[in-house]
Formats: C-alpha cells, structure tokens, sequence
C-alpha cells in the first residue's frame, strides 16, 4: 500500500467546520496513553506556528530555509518548501501511528466526517481515493442519505472510532508477514573506538 507519512495512518476527512480538528485530537487523547500518535494536517492556504515578530518569525521572514526552535520539553521545526518523499517518511518514525487531518484526495485509508449539511456527499469519489473505513457526523442516528456498506459513527462515539483505527491497523499487521528479524548491536570493548573525537 502506498503511504503518505507512515505504515499505520488514518485519514479524517470532511469540509471545513465539520469537526475535524475536534475529533482528531479526542482520538489522540483516547489513543496516546497506549500509542505514540503523530499528528499531520493538510491546510489550503498559508499558515505560521510562530506570531509575528518572535525569533522563529523574525528568521523566517529574513529568509531562513529552514527554522528550527527547542526546548526541554519540546521542538519545532518549520520549512519555507514542501518536504520531499524522503521527509515525509521519516518525520514519524518514532510513532506507532499517524492521524492525518485533510488529504482527502490520498491513496490513505479514510473516515469521512460528514457536516450537518452532508455537503461532503456532493464531493465526487476520486478513484485513486483510499478504502473508505467508515463515516461520521453529529447525528445519533445514520443520516438516510449516506450510502450503504460503510459503517456510521457519531462524531461524540470517540471509543468506537478508535476501535474502527485499531481494528484496521491489527489487519495491517496480520496481513503483512514477518519473514526475518536482524539483531545488532555491539559489544562493550569496541565502544570507545566508535566515539567521536569532538
């Protein structure tokens, strides 16, 4: 299968204020307690993490390609080009899995989060679009317009969503066989002559 950012990702797709960026971060806090999560989000227009006038900003602005700001407790790093393939797939590396906001054109696999409206159902199917795992929104019950064969969640039934996740990700993991496993490391008396000199 094709991947954006990481083996095990999942897609939450919908129109602006469909609840989105509500949802994916209650599915981090439900699964972050057993899973590092990474989290990517797709925007359609420009965007900075840093105000105006701070450091990272005033860097930015001066031309800098690539910013990078940290701390003890966290880092962050900013780009003024796309990541290449190669980013892409090793930003996440240290995560079990990754929600990603958007992409909703992405061979990802997807769960559609339909507005009160349902104007998502006008969207017309991309065929290159990943597996469809299920739909959600704010009605309790299955809207009557949503097509058949997917499974339909509330958007507050944040367990079951997870569940729809996990469920997948272990097919993932059943599907894809282990053929070998290779184990280094090295020894103790060879370590000094491994260490730089810096």
């Amino acid at each position: 299968m094709t991947w954006t950012f990481h083996p095990f990702e999942i897609a939450l797709c919908g129109y602006s204020g469909s609840g989105k960026t509500t949802l994916a971060e209650r599915l981090i806090a439900h699964l972050a307690p057993g899973l590092r999560v990474g989290y990517a989000k797709h925007s359609s227009h420009d965007f900075s993490i840093d105000h105006p006038g701070k450091d990272t900003d005033r860097a930015r602005v001066a031309g800098a390609l690539r910013v990078f700001i940290s701390n003890d407790r966290a880092t962050a790093l900013t780009t003024s080009e796309a990541p290449d393939f190669v980013q892409r797939r090793t930003m996440f590396d240290d995560c079990d899995c990754v929600l990603v906001e958007g992409w909703k054109r992405s061979p990802l696999p997807r769960i559609m989060v339909r507005d009160a409206a349902g104007a998502i159902l006008g969207e017309p199917v991309d065929p290159k679009s990943g597996p469809l795992l299920a739909w959600t929104g704010p009605d309790a019950e299955r809207p009557a317009d949503l097509p058949e064969g997917v499974p339909y969640l509330q958007r507050d039934d944040v367990a079951g969503l997870a569940g729809v996740i996990t469920r997948y990700f272990e097919t993932r993991v059943h599907a894809t066989p282990l053929y070998g496993l290779v184990l280094a490391g090295r020894s103790e008396e060879h370590t000094s002559e491994l260490q730089s000199p810096y």
